[in-house]
């Protein structure tokens, strides 16, 4: 994936193809739970692609997210979606943000916020260039 086109490899066949329904809601800072891509989407909302059903749908039971996203990234924690919100564009303010994700009868996924705290304040702009999750 790049900012403009998303592919999709078959390990099976051993190609890669262009996959334009990806590209309708991809963005940059995504991660893969459960066999699932979350990404962020417009008005402060998180979107997951089933890639069995080939369908975008929201992260249902989250509000007040963050509306800018200045280089944002997402990771996979243990099956819980942890995000950082890079919240200023010319200086630095990074929020962590815990989610937990549920999935529910005809499969909507509802997402609960654990956790959210202001982790880094810096007055020049940064760029979160990678995020992982590290356990010890």
């Amino acid at each position: 994936m790049d900012r403009k086109n998303s592919f999709v490899y078959d390990p099976k066949e051993g190609g890669i193809e262009k996959d334009s329904l990806l590209d309708a809601e991809w963005s940059v800072g995504s991660c893969v739970i459960d066999n699932k891509l979350y990404t962020f989407g417009s008005k402060k909302r998180i979107f997951v692609f089933d890639p069995i059903a080939r369908v975008w749908s929201w992260v249902k039971g989250l509000k007040d997210l963050p509306g800018k996203l200045y280089g944002s990234r997402m990771a996979n924690r243990g099956g819980k979606l942890a995000i950082l919100f890079n919240l200023k564009k010319h200086e630095t303010e990074i929020l962590y943000t815990e989610i937990g994700l549920e999935r529910r009868e005809g499969g909507e996924i509802w997402g609960t916020l654990l956790w959210s705290q202001l982790v880094v304040s810096l007055k020049d702009p940064s760029t979160i260039v990678q995020s992982l999750v590290v356990a010890v």
